[in-house]
């Protein structure tokens, strides 16, 4: 019999056979005492019980107690990681020291989880809307096509002041002559939308094709009067 932390009750069958035959018989509802040992070995016994692993991203659940038996929790960071064992996720990520201690009649012992880390909290979707758009940047002069990488997740759509220089999806179309244009990028998640904008962003003139540069010459072209 391997005595527990506490007492149990359980149902032994004794089974006895001589040349083929079987009888049983039940004990029911048998008490089994919990252990007797010194509040020094059932401090030990409990607090070897207990894990804490890292990361540490829920909730810290201490096993049941023995009958007459106190165990508290204490934090190096209380903010992040509650005497209750309720662990709240910080805007940035946390290394925290948790100690749990078992008092006994007397006898007292405690048992450190050093350096857990603790990560950051998720994003809201606006701050991830923020952060992403924080991040962008348009180069002038704009020569090509205007390529934005979102997080999964983020759909992107472009406005321009000149619809006819750059499309919603970015594609550049230069025109014959210099311009600039003002440049709305939209970034959207789950409902929720949030823009920047570049202002005057030049736009250089593409070179002419053959047939426009004939017709640039043919312009120009001015013969005199005969008469």
């Amino acid at each position: 019999v391997t005595r527990g932390l506490t007492d149990q009750i359980v149902s032994v069958t004794v089974t006895a056979s001589k040349d083929g035959i079987i009888r049983k018989k039940e004990f029911p509802l048998i008490t089994i005492p919990k252990q007797e040992v010194l509040p020094d070995a059932l401090i030990d016994t409990y607090l070897n019980q207990v894990e804490i692993a890292s990361p540490l991203n829920q909730n810290i659940q201490l096993p049941l107690a023995p009958e007459g038996m106190t165990v508290y929790l204490t934090s190096s960071q209380p903010d992040i990681v509650a005497t209750s064992g309720v662990v709240k996720l910080a805007d940035t990520a946390q290394s925290v020291t948790v100690s749990v201690t078992a008092v006994l009649n007397g006898v007292s012992k405690t048992r450190m989880f050093s350096n857990l880390s603790v990560p950051a909290r998720p994003l809201t979707v606006t701050e991830e809307l923020t952060d992403y758009l924080k991040g962008l940047s348009i180069t002038a002069p704009l020569k090509t096509n205007l390529s934005l990488d979102p997080p999964a997740g983020i759909d992107v759509r472009i406005e321009s002041s000149v619809t006819s220089l750059l499309s919603s999806t970015g594609i550049l179309t230069r025109d014959i002559v210099d311009r600039t244009t003002d440049i709305t990028i939209i970034a959207s998640k789950n409902g929720i939308s949030l823009s920047k904008q570049f202002e005057s962003i030049s736009v250089p003139k593409r070179a002419l094709t053959d047939a426009e540069e004939l017709q640039k010459y043919l312009d120009q072209l001015t013969l005199p009067s005969l008469l």
